[in-house]
C-alpha cells in the first residue's frame, strides 16, 4: 500500500514538472503588433560602458568632495592654529583631577576598610 502511494506521488510529480515546462515553453510569445517592436531590446545594441573609467571618474569625484570637506572642517575649526597656553593648562588640570579621582578609587578598591575609615597611609 505504501509502495503504491509513493508510485502514485512520484507519477503526480513527473506530470506536474512536465506539464509545468510545456506551460512555460509555451508562454513565451513574439509580438503581434509591429509598434511593440520598436520596444524590444536586443541584446547587441545594448550600449556599452568602460566600467574602469566611469569608476577612475567616480573615485576622483568622491575624493575631491572629501578633500574639499576636510579643508572646510579644517578651516571652520581653526585646526591649523596652536592651542592657546590657557587651553593646554585646563587640559593638564583635568587630566590631574582625573588621575587623582582614579588613584583615590582604586585605593578605595585594594583596601576598602581604610577607604570607610578615613585611613590613610
Amino acid at each position: 500500500m505504501i509502495r503504491l502511494r509513493q508510485l502514485l506521488t512520484m507519477a503526480v510529480l513527473s506530470v506536474a514538472l512536465w506539464l509545468g515546462a510545456v506551460v512555460e515553453q509555451g508562454a513565451i510569445a513574439d509580438t503581434l503588433t509591429p509598434e511593440a517592436t520598436s520596444y524590444q531590446a536586443s541584446s547587441h545594441t545594448a550600449p556599452t560602458i568602460d566600467l574602469n573609467e566611469e569608476t577612475n571618474k567616480q573615485a576622483r569625484n568622491a575624493k575631491s568632495n572629501l578633500q574639499s570637506a576636510a579643508d572646510n572642517v579644517r578651516e571652520k575649526l581653526n585646526l591649523d592654529q596652536p592651542i592657546h597656553p590657557d587651553t593646554k593648562e585646563f587640559f593638564r588640570d583635568v587630566q590631574e583631577k582625573a588621575n587623582e579621582t582614579l588613584e583615590d578609587v582604586q585605593e578605595a578598591v585594594t583596601h576598602p576598610g581604610e577607604a570607610l575609615s578615613g585611613d590613610r597611609h
